[in-house]
């Protein structure tokens, strides 16, 4: 994908973010990798809702920006260490859904077998211990815990899924907030019940021959 086509990628996830609540006021960062050295990112500060051509701006593999004076998003540094640690990743949607976040408030891992859905798309979704936001420390737990998994929760923070291109990205934010907004409301009903473990080696082998991973 060109960079014309590339930003205009960026473009379309945003609203798409913005107008499920995924993202409100100036929350949440997406990015893209075009190659192994340049990967296109939202700047620092704008709504997602209302993106431009202005506010995805192209940086290098350290985060800085190329020809632009611009600033990338604080969260470049998390952007990074995904690609770094996943080379078949080629989309990130860091956004705050209240379920998901939610649960990333109370330290609770979607990495339990409740619901095929979650384990065919996401895989399990571990939660990466706090770090403050735009910082290093976000990023130490990453490596460690981002395994096969489609998504992560960022504890007291929020989520970020990613995938092979822009529309499995989106999609893989989709499922990560229904599955947690299912969680919540099974939590209510009492116990959780779990698919039995032959049945979650099937589901695991169907996610591994879809997605590759």
């Amino acid at each position: 994908m060109d960079l014309a086509k590339a930003t205009q990628e960026l473009i379309r996830i945003g609203r798409l973010m913005y107008n499920y609540r995924y993202s409100i006021a100036a929350d949440g960062n997406i990015s893209t990798r075009l190659n192994d050295n340049e990967y296109l990112i939202t700047v620092s500060g704008a709504c997602k809702g209302r993106l431009t051509e202005d506010d995805v701006i192209l940086v290098d593999s350290l985060g800085n920006a190329i020809d632009s004076n611009s600033t990338p998003s604080s969260e470049i540094k998390l952007h990074l260490e995904i690609y770094r640690n996943r080379p078949d990743v080629n989309f990130i949607c860091h956004a705050h859904p209240v379920a998901s976040t939610t649960l990333a408030c109370a330290g609770i891992a979607l990495d339990k077998p409740f619901l095929a859905e979650l384990i065919i798309t996401l895989g399990f979704v571990p939660i990466v211990s706090y770090g403050t936001p735009g910082t290093q420390a976000l990023c130490d737990d990453i490596a460690e815990k981002i395994g096969s998994s489609s998504a992560l929760l960022l504890e007291k923070h929020g989520a970020v899924t990613f995938g092979p291109d822009a529309e499995q990205a989106y999609r893989n934010l989709e499922t990560l907030e229904q599955c947690a907004q299912v969680y919540l409301n099974l939590k209510q009903l009492g116990e959780i019940p779990l698919l039995p473990e032959d049945e979650v080696e099937r589901l695991l082998a169907i996610r591994k021959r879809v997605y590759s991973l």
